[in-house]
């Protein structure tokens, strides 16, 4: 049980089936789900998206090395997904696009073109065009996916 007040002071709200109850919604790094669990990656994927949500953006950054001053769209993502240890080196959009499973996931989902990659965790998008547009990468403002190819991590 301290485990578990422990956790929730931190806002990572998880609960196993015995302990679950109704809640309006999870809070984990200020991101909020209706789920009263979230899965440990994901945890770490917004963690991740937070470190560097306000850095700047620089065309190819975040390629050379995960640990970058600036990163790019896809150097973005793959700071994220390798936080999850999803991905071991970064990754091209045009190689996310080929990337995990098809279609949406449950929890994250990459979405990427040869040209553009952002993703969505939980409900939340992490994008440097939103980056652009409010000074942050992770945001609650939607964006199209037309002419994106969807891909998630199994499980996810």
């Amino acid at each position: 049980m301290k485990r578990s007040f422990a956790l929730a002071l931190l806002g990572l709200a998880f609960a196993t089936p015995a302990q679950a109850r109704p809640v309006d919604a999870a809070r984990v790094g200020g991101v909020s789900f209706k789920q009263t669990h979230v899965p440990a990656d994901v945890v770490k994927m917004i963690r991740a998206a937070k470190r560097i949500n306000t850095k700047p953006y620089v065309y190819g950054g975040g390629h050379g090395s995960f640990d970058a001053a600036a990163y790019d769209c896809s150097g973005s993502v793959s700071y994220v997904l390798n936080a999850a240890g999803l991905l071991a080196s970064p990754m091209a959009s045009g190689g996310l696009a080929a990337w995990g499973a098809p279609g949406p996931g449950k929890w994250v989902t990459v979405y990427a073109n040869c040209g553009h990659a952002w993703m969505t965790i939980g409900k939340r998008r992490f994008d440097t065009i939103a980056l652009k547009q409010t000074g942050a990468r992770l945001t609650g403002a939607a964006a199209s996916t037309g002419g994106y190819v969807a891909r998630h991590p199994v499980g996810l």
